[in-house]
C-alpha cells in the first residue's frame, strides 16, 4: 500500500501536494502525520479530500511512503516509523533546501520553486493527467498560499505557469481567496486602532 503524507502541522502546500500526488499514485492513502494549520483544519472540516485517519492506517501494509513538501524524518511525527522501516520505499517531492535525508529515498523530485505543488502540477501536465475543478482549486490554494499570492521573492516563472495550468483546469480563484482569507489578529487590530 502507498501512503502519501506531508510534514507535521500541515499547510496548504503540503495538502495540495498530497492531493496532486494521489493523481500520480492512484489508490494511495492520504494521511496527515499529526495536526494541520488552522486554515487547513477548517478547510478539511468542510471538504472531503479523502484523508485516512492515522489511527485507521495499517502500517504493516505500507510498502511505499511518499513525502510531499517534506524530506526530514523528524517532521513526520508518528509516520517516522515508516521512514525507519527499510522495507518501505521512500519517494520525496519538495521545494525546500536539500539535506542528507534524500539519500534514503528511492525517488526524489526537488527543485527551487515557490511551492512543492508546482512540481506536482508540472508532472500532472506532462503526463496528461486531468484534474477536476475541485482538485484544481485545491492545488491552486496550496500554490497561492505558499507563494503569497505570487508575491514572495521565492516565486518563480514555473509557479506562474503552474497557476495558469490549474486555472485552465477550472480552479476557482474566488474559492481560493475565500479559503486563504485571514482575519486580523488582536495585535494587528490594536495597531490599526492606534494608527486611526
Amino acid at each position: 500500500m502507498d501512503v502519501i503524507t506531508t510534514h507535521l502541522n500541515a499547510d496548504f502546500d503540503g495538502l495540495a501536494s498530497m492531493v496532486a500526488g494521489r493523481k500520480l499514485y492512484p489508490g494511495a492513502s492520504l494521511v496527515l502525520p499529526a495536526g494541520a494549520q488552522e486554515p487547513v483544519r477548517s478547510f478539511l472540516a468542510v471538504h472531503d479530500v479523502g484523508i485516512t485517519r492515522l489511527k485507521d492506517l495499517d502500517v504493516t501494509q505500507v510498502t511505499r511512503l511518499i513525502l510531499m513538501d517534506a524530506h526530514e524524518p523528524d517532521r513526520l511525527g508518528p509516520l517516522k516509523a515508516l521512514w525507519d522501516n527499510r522495507k518501505v520505499l521512500v519517494h520525496i517531492y519538495d521545494h525546500h533546501p536539500l539535506s542528507e535525508a534524500l539519500a534514503r529515498a528511492e525517488y526524489t523530485l526537488t527543485d527551487s520553486v515557490g511551492a512543492t505543488v508546482t512540481l506536482l502540477i508540472e508532472q500532472l501536465k506532462a503526463k496528461g493527467i486531468p484534474l477536476t475543478p475541485f482538485e484544481a482549486t485545491v492545488l491552486a490554494t496550496g500554490l497561492y498560499e505558499e507563494t503569497g499570492f505570487m508575491a514572495f521573492c521565492s516565486t518563480t516563472p514555473r509557479d506562474l505557469e503552474a497557476a495558469a495550468y490549474v486555472l485552465r483546469m477550472g480552479a476557482d480563484l474566488t474559492a481560493v481567496t475565500d479559503t486563504l482569507k485571514r482575519p486580523l489578529d488582536p495585535a494587528q487590530i490594536t495597531l490599526l486602532n492606534d494608527l486611526l
